[in-house]
């Protein structure tokens, strides 16, 4: 590409920026550099290869020397969001963050700011800032900040449906919820249960036709599916789309991308790490090596190896449960947490939430390992008891 990167960047990012602290207009614009390259020698380099003395220092970041974050954006921000952009087709703009949480609470920002309405209707776990966790317990702390959550997608359609939809919560200053007052409605479109592509096709249509932006929390789901989101599996086109997990490999990094219009409106967004080096260098790694069909190998590996667990935890009362590549347990729960105990002697971890990766089924094959030592517990579990304490839930152990 021979466009200048601040214009490459004006076609990736909201606000034409990842920080607005680091954007070309809090400069003498026309006159620094509008990226960085690299660190040579304690001093920055921009796109020309001059070099400077920094006293930015990563917006404060910095202490013993230059590293991983700059003062100004950075040419590898512009490469990963067109590599982004690149295989998640329907972004247009986007604004890295370092959390799924914070990405969730950036796109309500942003509909909230394209639509000037409050009220956010939503179905599942968006993170922990105060908007979603205020309903929770404990939830101690936390204020309404007019987002209302349902059950389920069917409940989010009946009430979609409505000319009124009823609130969950007792408020002084809002008896109904009118789709005049809607700014947003946010779901994890694909929880556990891949049988919803009709339910969210029905969704999509009502929230076009009122109005309604739409938002698919894809932080889970993001590179754990076939075209690497549910979005684009079932092409069911969100208005927002939010990414995270396992798009850096660990790494913490959140993305907010959709449609270019809705980027447009004055709402601030901005973080001193948003554009930090690592974990975009591991998005960039990531991303360039999860090809289609890895991925659906990957589905292909965990849908197997779901189906010869089943085969043997059926005999405790237990069932693995979910997406080829994200699963829960379903059953007796003395019986599992009794299995994970015997598993974890064995040297295998499992949790409420498990994910199958690339490395399960490598040269070691772990996939393997856990089969037969969950087909050797399986066969003598009349043996065993528990010997710690069961599992807790996070939301209303108090």
């Amino acid at each position: 590409m021979n466009k200048p990167w601040d214009l490459r960047a004006s076609e990736c990012f909201g606000h034409n920026c990842t920080t607005y602290s680091k954007r070309s207009d809090q400069f003498v614009k026309g006159i620094y550099p509008t990226h960085i390259t690299r660190v040579m020698r304690n001093r920055l380099v921009d796109t020309d290869d001059k070099a400077y003395i920094d006293f930015t220092c990563g917006l404060g970041s910095n202490l013993i020397g230059w590293q991983n974050n700059f003062g100004l954006p950075t040419t590898l921000e512009v490469e990963a969001a067109e590599l982004v952009k690149s295989k998640f087709k329907l972004i247009e703009r986007l604004k890295f963050l370092k959390t799924g949480s914070e990405a969730c609470q950036a796109a309500v920002r942003i509909a909230r700011a394209y639509t000037n309405k409050k009220v956010v209707l939503g179905i599942g776990y968006h993170g922990w800032h105060n908007i979603f966790i205020a309903q929770e317990n404990p939830g101690l702390g936390c204020v309404n900040e007019f987002y209302y959550k349902t059950n389920d997608l069917d409940s989010l359609i009946h009430r979609l449906k409505q000319e009124v939809a009823p609130t969950q919560i007792s408020t002084d200053d809002i008896k109904e919820i009118n789709f005049s007052d809607i700014a947003a409605v946010i779901i994890e479109p694909v929880m556990l249960d891949l049988n919803v592509k009709n339910k969210l096709q029905e969704i999509r249509d009502l929230c076009t036709k009122h109005k309604i932006i739409l938002i698919f929390d894809e932080v889970i789901t993001g590179c754990r599916v076939p075209k690497y989101c549910i979005a684009q599996y079932f092409d069911i086109i969100p208005d927002l789309i939010v990414l995270g997990k396992a798009l850096s490999n660990g790494y913490p990094l959140g993305i907010v991308g959709g449609k270019k219009e809705l980027f447009e409106p004055a709402y601030f967004i901005s973080s001193t790490f948003a554009g930090e080096s690592s974990a975009l260098e591991s998005l960039i790694k990531t991303l360039n090596w999860v090809t289609p069909s890895k991925l659906n190998e990957l589905w292909k590996q965990g849908k197997e190896f779901i189906r010869e667990m089943n085969s043997y935890l059926k005999a405790v009362d237990l069932e693995l449960y979910g997406l080829p590549t994200r699963f829960t347990w379903k059953g007796n729960e003395t019986n599992r947490a009794i299995m994970w105990q015997e598993l974890c002697k064995s040297g295998i971890l499992f949790g409420k939430g498990s994910w199958i990766n690339f490395q399960h089924f490598g040269k070691k094959n772990f996939l393997t390992k856990t089969l037969r030592c969950t087909k050797a517990i399986v066969e003598c579990f009349s043996t065993y008891k528990l010997e710690g304490e069961l599992p807790q839930e996070v939301f209303k152990r108090f």
